[in-house]
């Protein structure tokens, strides 16, 4: 099959490797702090904030196969995979703040609101994450390419894991240092970081313009 082993270049794999960010970044903030943050930041009972996370993953269960199908359907003519990358990165940023954003609630609003908003930062970021996956697995059809195309991504996730380990207790101290809050500081690491996350996701997909293959 004609260009079944061709190579794609370290440009390339570089460019998609930075699509890791808009995936491990808010990926991370969710599964390391966002139980503290509903808890010690926003100060509902634990209950709550097992009563959101148990009501979000289910709900990212239920996203996977419909971002999946949605995508392996699409019709569009710029691809089955970068129109739904695109459409996902704002909004994504947009939930990731707002997750991370302490209001000022009574008990049961502030739980609906960030079930709400825990549902909408879920359905955005599988519509992200999985065409960005099978994009990786649609730029190439040589098997070694496709594997050193997800090792590039790989390190991806290692700097975002370290982004996301260290940079939230960096903006506290530095917040605290001046004479924030807490909250603020909060709100300014999801800004950031999410905002290295919206970066990370227009190189790929600028990156791999025309690259995918055809169907």
């Amino acid at each position: 099959m004609e260009g079944k082993a061709k190579k794609t270049s370290l440009r390339l794999k570089l460019g998609y490797s930075f699509g890791q960010l808009t995936d491990s970044i808010p990926f991370n903030l969710f599964y390391v702090y966002f139980l503290y943050f509903i808890t010690d930041v926003v100060g509902l009972p634990a209950v709550y904030g097992g009563i959101i996370s148990l009501i979000v993953i289910i709900w990212d269960a239920i996203t996977d196969p419909i971002a999946g199908y949605l995508s392996d359907n699409s019709k569009s003519k710029y691809g089955r995979r970068r129109p739904f990358m695109l459409g996902a990165i704002v909004p994504l940023f947009i939930c990731t703040v707002m997750l991370f954003t302490a209001v000022d609630f009574s008990r049961p609003v502030a739980l609906t609101y960030y079930i709400f908003v825990g549902i909408l930062f879920w359905t955005c970021y599988k519509l992200y994450v999985i065409p960005f996956f099978a994009l990786g697995a649609e730029i190439t059809q040589d098997f070694n390419d496709r594997t050193t195309l997800r090792g590039f991504a790989g390190v991806g996730i290692y700097v975002a894991t370290w982004f996301v380990s260290a940079g939230p207790m960096m903006v506290l101290d530095n917040v605290s240092a001046n004479g924030g809050t807490e909250k603020q500081s909060w709100l300014l690491s999801a800004i950031l970081f999410g905002l290295i996350g919206v970066i990370g996701g227009l190189i790929c997909w600028r990156s791999t313009r025309g690259k995918e293959l055809s169907r």
